[in-house]
């Protein structure tokens, strides 16, 4: 990865939304998306920010999340393009007072092996999102614009606070499998997915979800549209009594932003 480590002279942007945060990831986003600050109509990414405060992505083409970073190879022209642009980078970020730890370009991608890596240059921070951030992201991919690189993408993220959850596979003998098999469930529940999210949903399924797969608990994934608008917190609530309504003990449910190819 082409990171440059410095930490900038500028003062904590953000304040933190817990408190007494909870050690855990996992624990800080399940606070976070049951509080206040997740009610309400949003978008996705908005609710999403709510939920995770403490990473942003600036894409200039909707990918499904989370993104993972993989090295760039040695002498790829992608490089020499990093060092012209990180001091640009650098003042941008800068001058919206955000705490860096380091910033870097490096190749970003889903899990899946078929997809494709996108530049992106990644800023690690201390801090916690805020507007500050989004302000940032858009002057820096602007600037990328203007200098001739519109494919470049802008990702800044806290990486001891945020979650970042990757999809793993089930076991087959898993509970929740067994559930979700019996007689019409997983038809029965994926019907009423389908009427509470309209046509804000891409894919519907389950998988185990987490930062690592020993950590990874079983959820029901759902891809929703980039940009969907929606009362995300009362839709949340509304499955989670469908699943209780089905007796599916122990499986969680989460959104992600994406896009289906054609």
């Amino acid at each position: 990865m082409a990171y440059e480590q410095e930490r900038s002279s500028s003062s904590m942007s953000g304040q933190d939304p817990i408190p007494t945060p909870p050690s855990s990831p996992r624990k800080r986003r399940q606070a976070l998306r049951s509080s206040e600050d997740t009610e309400g109509t949003m978008t996705i990414s908005e609710y999403l920010a709510k939920s995770d405060p403490y990473r942003y992505g600036c894409p200039m083409t909707p990918r499904p999340m989370p993104l993972i970073g993989i090295n760039i190879p040695k002498g790829s022209p992608i490089l020499l393009v990093g060092e012209k642009l990180r001091d640009n980078v650098k003042s941008i970020v800068n001058a919206h007072g955000i705490f860096w730890r380091s910033i870097g370009l490096e190749n970003r991608t889903t899990a899946r092996q078929d997809d494709v890596a996108v530049e992106t240059f990644v800023v690690l921070t201390l801090d916690v999102n805020n507007e500050s951030w989004r302000k940032a992201g858009r002057e820096c991919v602007e600037m990328f614009e203007q200098c001739g690189f519109p494919s470049l993408q802008f990702e800044i993220l806290n990486p001891k606070k945020c979650y970042i959850p990757y999809m793993f596979n089930f076991p087959r003998t898993h509970p929740v499998i067994t559930a979700w098999s019996r007689d019409t469930v997983g038809e029965d529940i994926t019907a009423k997915v389908k009427s509470l999210l309209t046509n804000k949903w891409c894919v519907i399924g389950v998988c185990m979800y987490g930062r690592t797969e020993d950590t990874a608990s079983p959820t029901l994934l759902i891809t929703v549209r980039q940009g969907a608008f929606a009362d995300w917190f009362s839709i949340y609530k509304s499955l989670q009594s469908v699943l209780t309504e089905y007796h599916i003990d122990g499986l969680d449910v989460d959104f992600t932003p994406g896009f289906v190819a054609h």
